[in-house]
């Protein structure tokens, strides 16, 4: 990937040289598709802004690519943390593509979705459910009952009623996801995989541990026969140490957050690492291994902190520390984590 954005910057700064930076062949919009890629999204922001301003000035502002350019600066601008600000380009995006494409055009359904992932991520979860449906009655409008894409709304409205703590609902609309996969779908296809990671879930959540087991490894078969060291391999890595952890499984639980542990470092999903970190600590903390267990919990909350994870991961480190220590007898170390507990989760 970065080789050929090296090749492509280099393409573009030619284009740039003959013919300057307002000229309709200057690809904006494709560079700001490798920024995006690549992580970089102030500078695919700032060239998505640059080509939105050629388009509305050579085909004016109701074309689709400017609803595009709207839909793609709201999904930047959301990974930057300013969801106010996405949300009201999602706006702009929807506008345009309603009056230039129709109401019940596919694309406005995924900006719908997108919107309610925002409104979501806000705790605004009856805004969310509104959007949901108004995406899923488009979905199912131009598509039909069985197809993927309405799964897909079935596999996002039950993440969000399980952050609604509506889990029976939530159940429905997973098993109701899956039966369409299993439909019209490969039986290896990634998607089958995620639905069997939400049942999973679902299951561990009501404390259903047979059930969880078999779904997450159901996901785990699907995901490793594809990409075996891709990240997404560690959901379903996680949810089995996290059964066997609550069976007192003890050394099963530890090979399967060590596996998620390596994946992820290897495949640089910091933040999936961190989860890891913390379930070894928690392993070896049973165990009695209490200096090992330290030093788990520490690792994991100095990538919570740097990713700005919530303060609930955050808090839980420290108070997995703070125990730790008082087991130990280093009660100074064990306020100065309390300190600092309080320090971050207050601010």
């Amino acid at each position: 990937m970065r080789s050929r954005w090296f090749f492509f910057q280099k393409g573009f700064d030619i284009m740039v040289d003959l013919h300057g930076a307002d000229h309709r062949r200057v690809p904006y919009i494709h560079l700001a598709n490798l920024y995006q890629k690549l992580g970089k999204f102030v500078e695919a922001l700032a060239m998505l802004v640059m080509g939105l301003a050629i388009v509305i000035r050579v085909h004016g502002p109701l074309h689709p690519n400017v609803g595009t350019c709207y839909v793609r600066m709201a999904i930047c601008t959301k990974y930057l943390d300013k969801l106010e600000d996405a949300l009201e380009l999602y706006q702009k995006g929807l506008d345009v593509i309603t009056l230039v494409q129709g109401p019940k055009h596919p694309s406005a359904a995924d900006v719908y979705n997108n919107m309610a992932i925002v409104y979501k991520i806000q705790g605004k979860y009856q805004e969310a459910l509104q959007l949901h449906t108004k995406s899923l009655d488009i979905k199912k409008h131009v598509f039909g009952e069985d197809h993927p894409a309405v799964a897909a709304s079935y596999h996002n409205m039950a993440n969000l009623h399980v952050s609604m703590d509506e889990h029976d609902e939530a159940l429905k609309l997973n098993k109701m996801s899956l039966a369409i996969r299993h439909k019209m779908l490969q039986p290896d296809h990634p998607d089958v995989a995620n639905s069997y990671q939400n049942l999973g879930d679902h299951s561990l959540l009501q404390n259903k541990l047979e059930e969880a087991l078999e779904m997450f490894q159901q996901s785990l078969a699907i995901k490793i026969k594809k990409q075996p060291d891709h990240p997404h391999v560690t959901s379903a890595c996680m949810g089995i140490a996290n059964v066997y952890f609550k069976q007192g499984k003890l050394e099963e639980a530890l090979e399967k957050y060590t596996q998620s542990r390596d994946i992820s470092i290897k495949g640089k999903a910091h933040l999936d690492a961190a989860f890891a970190f913390y379930g070894i600590a928690t392993v070896y903390d049973k165990q009695g291994k209490l200096e090992d267990a330290l030093e788990e919990y520490k690792n994991g909350l100095g990538i919570f902190i740097n990713g700005r994870q919530n303060d609930k991961e955050v808090a839980n480190s420290y108070s997995g520390m703070v125990n730790v220590c008082k087991k130990l007898g280093k009660h100074d170390e064990a306020l100065q984590f309390e300190k600092e507990a309080a320090a971050i989760t207050t601010k």
